[in-house]
């Protein structure tokens, strides 16, 4: 999403709030959804501090999800969070791996 996000334009911007509003509506406690919204907050809102909710709450629910963990490694990291950024970022490559070859993490 991040890298997209100079392609889009103001009124897009709103478009994509109101849809991830909607989701959260309809679906408030989905990892997925949570981590959409944490990436809007980052990307669109400058909301450090709710993006991080966000993703912590998608892991919550969700623990073994790589997407939510390298996410919130990439996170932590342009927060400065440089050991919390590797650790969620190694959890994520070691669950990846360990689906990619049918294993149970």
């Amino acid at each position: 999403l991040s890298r997209w996000s100079a392609l889009l334009t103001d009124e897009q911007w709103a478009d994509a709030a109101r849809a991830m509003q909607r989701a959260t509506t309809l679906e408030p406690d989905s990892p997925d959804v949570l981590l959409a919204l944490g990436w809007m907050r980052r990307t669109a809102d400058r909301n450090w501090r709710g993006a991080e909710q966000a993703m912590r709450e998608a892991l919550r629910l969700r623990p073994d999800h790589p997407e939510t963990l390298a996410a919130l490694g990439v996170l932590l990291a342009n927060l400065g969070r440089e050991e919390e950024s590797v650790l969620m970022a190694r959890r994520a490559a070691v669950i990846a791996r360990d689906r990619a070859q049918g294993k149970k993490s």
